[in-house]
């Protein structure tokens, strides 16, 4: 099977379900702003748009971008919400445009000076940066499949911020990192193993022959609501330029 045809089922599987995460860690992270909305947001990395509709419960008007057509054309609609293309590098807004940028579980990909710098530049004067990030412990799942996806071949870090870059004109609000416990339902724990690209490109190779979804389902449907782990990771920064 060909990359962008596991980008295409990758992003119907991400599309399908995803928990609630966003919201939790943002009424976390921004719990002190919760009053008085923002207008303009922007969230870097949108994927299918689950980050974005949690910021509109922070932000008058959202605009989202993304590299991935893939994630692009999954994405929520949502009439607050604008969608578009990115090339990981540059940000073709104004000058202090927005009031709260985000990077959630989007920074691992795009970190680089240059993209702060993009940022900082479209950032308002005591506007947000907020990166922040989530890891659901699904190995328990994954050995009941018969597959273990090792986390350092991937190489990724959940736990990634700006360090290592010239962050002039900013500073650092606080950062923080816990672990808390969802529930998911058979289905829904399906939908987030074949969302992982390492973990259905597994169940490909061990069960060359069978409909992954049916098979991971078939296999969870029997099961009551699962109390999943999960760790969620979140700096925010503040612009002082």
């Amino acid at each position: 099977m060909m990359k962008h045809e596991y980008d295409v089922i990758i992003a119907e599987n991400y599309a399908a379900y995803r928990p609630p995460l966003h919201d939790l860690i943002l009424k976390k992270c921004l719990k002190g702003y919760q009053k008085s909305k923002f207008k303009l947001g922007l969230d870097v990395g949108c994927g299918t748009g689950q980050s974005s509709v949690a910021l509109t419960g922070f932000c008058e008007k959202v605009i989202a971008i993304d590299p991935s057509p893939e994630m692009l054309v999954m994405a929520k609609s949502n009439r607050r919400i604008s969608y578009k293309s990115f090339d990981g590098k540059n940000l073709d807004f104004p000058d202090d445009q927005f009031d709260i940028v985000t990077f959630a579980g989007s920074l691992f990909y795009a970190k680089s000076q240059r993209l702060f710098d993009e940022t900082l530049r479209v950032t308002k004067r005591d506007g947000l940066i907020l990166i922040y990030d989530f890891e659901i412990m699904m190995d328990e799942f994954q050995r009941d499949l018969g597959i273990l996806v090792e986390k350092s071949l991937e190489g990724y870090d959940h736990w990634l911020d700006l360090s290592g870059l010239d962050t002039y004109g900013i500073s650092k609000l606080f950062t923080q990192k816990e672990r808390i416990k969802i529930q998911v339902s058979p289905k829904e724990m399906t939908h987030l193993l074949l969302a992982e690209y390492g973990v259905y490109q597994a169940l490909l190779s061990k069960y060359p022959d069978v409909i992954p979804f049916d098979m991971v389902y078939g296999k969870l449907k029997n099961l009551h609501l699962q109390e999943l782990p999960v760790d969620i990771f979140y700096t925010l920064y503040k612009t002082e330029k």
